[in-house]
């Protein structure tokens, strides 16, 4: 049995991230630092890390408190200084900590502070192993490596190219491409698919951020990070034949004259607004079937101006033929029959 790449929505795969090098800026040490509490059995640690030296700090805090973590931060900075850029997420936890610039990470994203989250790991096999608090633990995580470049300027001795990568290739959406849209695990349930859609790119916001529209409707718009799409990728369709059993079932249930041999299906997912325009003024009978995508501009003036009978399709693997007679297998949407009388 063949699977169809458009069933890539059923597969729990995210895409690739911008590259497999990954872009980290900082230039100096001190220039970018993470910061974020981390819980250990009942306790909380104010945790750190250089992003230049991979440096880590660890302290304890009595609770999450705004004024008790900003109390930690003040004795985090009397010992290793302030950092030029802070990088933590938007918890209240950090509201009352004053920086020379904060970058805040958006909610659902850790990967934007993926440096310190990562590193967490590392903090708690260190507790399990020594049998000690994070603020302990932390001391089987500095290197004399790190501690060199975090206490000196020596960044060319000890340069490695793996840290300063700048070179990075995003991908780019163009307006109406369609797309894929994750949804995090913590907002859907362990059977629920990976991922929605079709989404409809309206337009680009910024080097990383998208305007898309909802799966279910053309009104309502959503803001999503680049990493948090995937291409739709659209099959060529064109030689596909609807299964016979299947046709002839539909036939009766619309009333389509003739027999399955003398009636042409056409199927063209690849083009479907021409296909649709064209039979907006056409006074010919036509049998076509399209894909249930209510995020395309065609959606709409189809169902509102052309008049023509319709039949959902059953979601199962011997739907679609190809040309020899194959399975193309489950689609990751539902379709539809329409019968346009002359």
């Amino acid at each position: 049995m063949t699977t169809c790449a458009s069933t890539t929505k059923k597969l729990d795969t995210k895409p690739k991230s911008y590259s497999k090098k990954k872009p980290i800026v900082a230039e100096r040490p001190m220039h970018i630092f993470c910061i974020d509490l981390y819980g250990y059995n009942v306790e909380q640690s104010l945790t750190g890390i250089a992003v230049f030296s991979k440096y880590p700090y660890c302290d304890y805090v009595a609770s999450k408190e705004a004024n008790v973590v900003k109390e930690a931060y003040q004795d985090m900075i009397s010992l290793l200084g302030a950092p030029e850029i802070l990088l933590h997420d938007g918890g209240g936890e950090f509201s009352l900590i004053k920086a020379s610039k904060k970058n805040i990470s958006v909610s659902y994203h850790p990967q934007q502070n993926g440096i310190i989250e990562r590193w967490h790991k590392e903090l708690g096999k260190m507790c399990r192993i020594y049998n000690t608090t994070p603020q302990h633990a932390v001391k089987f995580l500095r290197t004399p490596h790190q501690r060199l470049l975090f206490f000196s300027e020596l960044k060319l001795r000890y340069l490695d190219k793996t840290i300063n990568v700048i070179d990075y290739k995003v991908r780019e959406f163009k307006p109406n491409d369609l797309v894929w849209s994750a949804i995090p695990l913590r907002k859907r349930a362990k059977h629920e698919d990976g991922f929605t859609g079709p989404h409809r790119i309206i337009s680009r916001l910024g080097e990383f951020t998208y305007s898309i529209n909802s799966a279910t409707t053309t009104k309502r718009k959503m803001k999503v990070n680049v990493n948090d799409l995937k291409r739709l990728v659209i099959p060529d369709t064109t030689t596909w034949k609807i299964s016979p059993s299947i046709l002839t079932e539909k036939m009766e249930e619309l009333g389509i004259p003739g027999d399955v041999s003398s009636v042409k299906v056409s199927i063209d997912f690849q083009n479907l607004n021409p296909f649709i325009l064209d039979n907006l003024d056409s006074e010919d009978s036509t049998v076509f079937v399209i894909p249930d995508w209510p995020c395309c501009a065609w959606y709409k003036p189809l169902h509102t101006h052309i008049q023509a009978e319709a039949a959902i399709l059953p979601d199962q693997h011997d739907l679609f033929l190809d040309s020899k007679g194959n399975s193309i297998g489950k689609l990751a949407w539902r379709n539809w029959l329409l019968y346009k009388t002359a």
